[in-house]
């Protein structure tokens, strides 16, 4: 692991059963997996041929539907799996509203009795006894992989109450209490890493026919004790199944909100029209977050049928997706690292876009929509063109005499 740490994320598995009728899910259990017809069978030929690898595999939930038992068995054994195909000597996972019975839970001895059930143990195989048991009476966990915090939160945990609970997330005062109690200040953690499945704030409504009510009560309260703590954090949440990659409101140590979209759901034109399945790893240089705080970049994928996963590569036209080689962390002053670029571009010159790079090496931690600001402005302020196929990833910039 060194001074790197690189964490797989896979997100909204959905497996369905053979006899589910809904047909949800690319991962059908009763279907021979085909090439470029099963993402998951995809995935494992695409991680070896590439060599992909993390040191951790997260999963932010929902990796069945409606609690089907076998569903959840292939689901688990898959994460299982993958992991071994990276490489990855740790496997969280947050529960989500369709891995529980809380829609049927009075067929049911509790609505976590199938997840209690599961072997190796959930909601993450190497956990001890005493944090698995405060997963479900406090509703998270917190253990430490090398120098990241990883906290694991069960934002389905009141879903028992009835009341339409299961139709939206929840983070009580007391957890709120106890997750600041249990992840003080500490030299030695250069990143909080935050996994749950609900979002922790209302995002803007995707499509009017279908507003957006399903966000984590309390979660707004969370964010602000979070930023109040001045620590980084990453949180990285599942259920929404539409990719984004932003910052929470607030001040400038606000959390960095990790959206990953479904890996395997099929994705309805109605309420999706622009979202993919998406696989992401997040990659960490333990040595930048000790001198900027919470920065990593992204590699990430994508998956269509009969064409496989691919890089999930800039499309001015296709928002609904988390970009390869986009970043976060990086909140420096647009207008001033625009000013400053612009310096080493003189009247009648080109400079290569690599040699920019290097002379700003955390550029790379900068969101998709920062990057496409910046290239904005020096374009419409300064008169610098970006020469090539990827305007944020040019060959070149290019000022004309």
């Amino acid at each position: 692991m060194a001074n790197k740490l690189s964490i797989a994320i896979m997100s909204d598995l959905h497996f369905i059963a053979a006899d589910n009728e809904q047909k949800t899910s690319y991962v059908d259990l009763s279907r021979v997996r085909a090439e470029k017809q099963d993402p998951i069978a995809d995935l494992y030929r695409f991680a070896e041929e590439n060599a992909l690898c993390a040191d951790i595999l997260m999963c932010p939930g929902d990796i069945t539907v409606a609690a089907c038992a076998s569903g959840l068995t292939a689901a688990w054994a898959a994460l299982q799996h993958t992991a071994s195909v990276l490489g990855a000597d740790h496997i969280f996972a947050a529960t989500g509203n369709h891995d529980i019975s809380s829609r049927t839970g009075e067929t049911e001895p509790e609505i976590w009795e199938r997840l209690k059930l599961l072997t190796p143990s959930y909601p993450s195989p190497g956990l001890n006894e005493m944090d698995r048991l405060r997963y479900w009476a406090e509703h998270f966990f917190v253990v430490r992989v090398g120098s990241v915090r990883i906290l694991v939160l069960n934002t389905c945990n009141t879903h028992a109450r009835g009341q339409k609970e299961y139709a939206h997330g929840r983070v009580t005062d007391y957890t709120i209490q106890r997750i600041l109690e249990m992840t003080p200040s500490d030299p030695d953690v250069s990143l909080n890493v935050l996994l749950c499945h609900h979002h922790p704030f209302r995002y803007p409504d995707l499509d009017q026919s279908a507003p957006d009510y399903s966000e984590m009560a309390q979660g707004i309260k969370l964010i602000e004790e979070l930023s109040r703590s001045e620590q980084p954090w990453l949180i990285i949440h599942g259920h929404k199944h539409f990719p984004r990659l932003t910052y929470a409101g607030g001040t400038s140590s606000s959390p960095t909100v990790f959206s990953a979209g479904s890996f395997s759901a099929i994705l309805s034109p109605v309420y999706f029209q622009t979202a993919v399945n998406q696989f992401y790893i997040l990659d960490l240089d333990i040595d930048d977050l000790s001198r900027l705080g919470g920065v990593g970049t992204v590699r990430s994928w994508e998956w269509i049928k009969s064409i496989g996963w691919s890089p999930s590569d800039f499309a001015s036209n296709h928002p609904g997706k988390i970009v390869n080689g986009c970043g976060f962390g990086h909140r420096e002053n647009i207008h001033a690292l625009a000013g400053r670029i612009a310096s080493l571009v003189q009247p009648g010159t080109a400079v290569s876009w690599t040699d920019i790079e290097s002379r700003h090496p955390d550029m790379k931690y900068m969101l998709i929509e920062d990057r496409a600001k910046l290239m904005s402005m020096l374009m419409e302020r300064h008169g610098i063109r970006a020469v090539g196929q990827n305007p944020l990833n040019p060959v070149q910039l290019l000022r004309e005499a």
